[in-house]
């Protein structure tokens, strides 16, 4: 395996893009954010974020309604708001939500 340098390691955090995300959902009379962290390459984005968006909560694009809102049984999920961050926030901010590719609720 080739060792990374300090250049390298610099290179791969540029082509990053780092989010905190919330996920808004309604069950019945509650409404609640749940909220976690991104990351994804440069350019990637949206599609990172429609991805999370569709399965969230194991869910398929059959299960986006007539109006564009993704339904689990009787749970509506919120597209995804986004912010972006700095790799120095993603780094602190990783250590209290989850990250996508562990579970973010």
């Amino acid at each position: 395996m080739k060792d990374l340098n300090e250049s390298d390691l610099v290179t791969a955090v540029e082509a990053m893009e780092y989010y905190k995300v919330s996920i808004n959902e309604r069950n019945g009379e509650f409404e609640y954010d749940i909220d976690c962290v991104v990351k994804c390459k440069d350019g990637k984005c949206d599609e990172t974020m429609h991805e999370l968006w569709i399965n969230w909560r194991g869910g398929e694009e059959s299960d986006v309604d007539e109006n564009g809102e993704l339904w689990s049984g009787s749970i509506g999920i919120g597209y995804p708001s986004t912010t972006q961050i700095s790799h120095a926030d993603f780094v602190v901010l990783e250590k209290y939500l989850s990250t996508v590719g562990a579970p973010c609720s």
